[in-house]
Parts: structure tokens; C-alpha cells; sequence
């Protein structure tokens, strides 16, 4: 299945390959640019617009990239537009260097036990960011973990897309 667009249909919905599929919207007492939504056994808080969706990628990346990452992906971060999407979790790719890396190892592993706790207890989470053309992941290699540990099939990411102000 390809990703499907979350972005600029009715709140409390996403849609899938089948069409809508209905999400629960959780509380009411966040501020108006965020929400809380509930997919399959993962809930999500998420941004609702794109701009604000934009901002968080940006604002994350940059807090958790490395100087090499920006050489490497820095075009792909932000000559793209940005949108929410339904993803099989199948369809995303790691870098296999960072599996490799002890470092990142150490790092991570924290990381997926915060994951797994927040899992258990319900506590929101945010959607993954992955690179459009290959859905490579930019950030939520903990979340991607969770997701595999838990085999689920599809979650919601912040995916990329080419933008015509790029194009």
C-alpha cells in the first residue's frame, strides 16, 4: 500500500487505501494546532497544519542531526513540503550505518525503552518523519523499533514531498 494523505481531510479521520478510516480524537484541551488521534493501538499527537508540520521537521531534525547528516539530506529536508501520512511500516527504511554504529546503539536503546513505557501507558506520541521517495527514516528510529517490536502494520509519519516552489 502507498502512504495516503492525513492532511486537509475532516479531523478524527485518516485516509487508507480503503478510504477513510476513522481515528479517535482524544482531548479537546490541546492547543488548536495540535491533536491527539488514536491509530490502531498507537496514539499520535500530531500538528494539523502543514506549516506547523513543516516547523516541527525542521525544528527536529536540527536538534537531533549530526553536521554529516545535513550535508547528506539537507536538500531532502528542506527543498520538500511536508504532510501526514498512513504508512506501512514495511515500506520504511533505516540507514544500515546507524545499526551498525555502537554509538547510536547506546544511544537508541534508552531511547526504545522510553518508547515501550510510553506505549504501555497510553502517552501520545509523535508520528515519524521519513524522506518521501524511499521512506527512509530522518527521525524515530525508537518509534520504528516500538512498531516492529509490536508488529504494526501501518502508523503515521511525517512524510516528504517535492515542492512545486522546488521543482
Amino acid at each position: 500500500m502507498q502512504a495516503s494523505l492525513v492532511v486537509g481531510i475532516p479531523q478524527g479521520s485518516v485516509c487508507g487505501a480503503a478510504g477513510p478510516l476513522k481515528t479517535n480524537v482524544m482531548r479537546s484541551n490541546l492547543p488548536d494546532n495540535i491533536e491527539e488521534q488514536k491509530f490502531g493501538e498507537i496514539t499520535y499527537r500530531t500538528y494539523r497544519k502543514s506549516f506547523e508540520i513543516e516547523i516541527y521537521v525542521l525544528k527536529t531534525c536540527e536538534k537531533e542531526w549530526d553536521t554529516d547528516d545535513f550535508k547528506i539530506f539537507g536538500e531532502d529536508l528542506y527543498n520538500h513540503e511536508w504532510q501526514l501520512q498512513v504508512v506501512d511500516v514495511e515500506s520504511i527504511n533505516v540507514q544500515k550505518k546507524l545499526l551498525e554504529s555502537p554509538e547510536f546503539i547506546a544511544d537508541v536503546a534508552p531511547r526504545i525503552e522510553v518508547q515501550r513505557k510510553l506505549f504501555e501507558s497510553g502517552v501520545p506520541i509523535p508520528p515519524l518523519i521519513l524522506r518521501g521517495k524511499d521512506h527512509l527514516i530522518f527521525d524515530g528510529y525508537a518509534r520504528w523499533h516500538l512498531l516492529n517490536e509490536k508488529r504494526i502494520a501501518q502508523c503515521l509519519a511525517y512524510v516528504s514531498s517535492v515542492s512545486e516552489t522546488y521543482a
